[in-house]
């Protein structure tokens, strides 16, 4: 559960577009729940590389290593894909969902790099007649790497790279979230 993660402590969360413009904020949760952004920073320096505004937005930012540092933006050969998979040990969900990919993607998924994740509502948790709900995000390996590169070039510490699909909890469906 994604908003367990700012329970604890403060997080940066930075992401960027299909310009590759890199946008940042970093927030709280505080004790009414509600998510306050202590700050915001754009990197839209057309000059400068990709890693290079990656790394002014992270330092704008101010960060320290108490900070949970969340990275996801556009990746332009992503495929995103949520499917049912019937109850199984999560051991053998991995292997289920490889069988079951290559339907939902356009291309070779040799060519593809790929994780998922289980989306689990509290009240189906105990219920084994339900299905699994497995959010995929599939992208050409090639593009995968140079992005690492990308990442890896900007020298700063990335606690989890999540995808915009990836990331939006479907239980905070309808519910209000308060800014401030």
């Amino acid at each position: 559960d994604l908003m367990s993660l700012f329970q604890h402590r403060e997080c940066i969360a930075i992401t960027w577009d299909d310009a590759q413009r890199v946008y940042g904020v970093k927030v709280r949760v505080d004790k009414r729940q509600t998510l306050r952004v202590l700050k915001a920073v754009v990197g839209a320096d057309p000059e400068k590389a990709f890693s290079e505004n990656l790394k002014n937005v992270h330092s704008g930012l101010n960060p320290n290593e108490n900070h949970l540092l969340l990275l996801g933006g556009d990746v332009p050969s992503s495929v995103c894909v949520e499917m049912f998979i019937p109850r199984m040990p999560l051991a053998d969900v991995h292997h289920a969902i490889a069988f079951e990919l290559p339907r939902h993607v356009p291309t070779d998924i040799n060519e593809m790099t790929w994780g998922f994740r289980l989306i689990i509502n509290e009240e189906d948790e105990e219920d084994e007649s339900k299905p699994y709900r497995a959010r995929v995000l599939a992208v050409n390996s090639k593009e995968w790497n140079q992005l690492v590169g990308d990442l890896t070039s900007s020298a700063i510490k990335i606690d989890a790279f999540i995808h915009p699909f990836m990331a939006v909890d479907p239980d905070l469906l309808g519910e209000g979230v308060q800014l401030s």
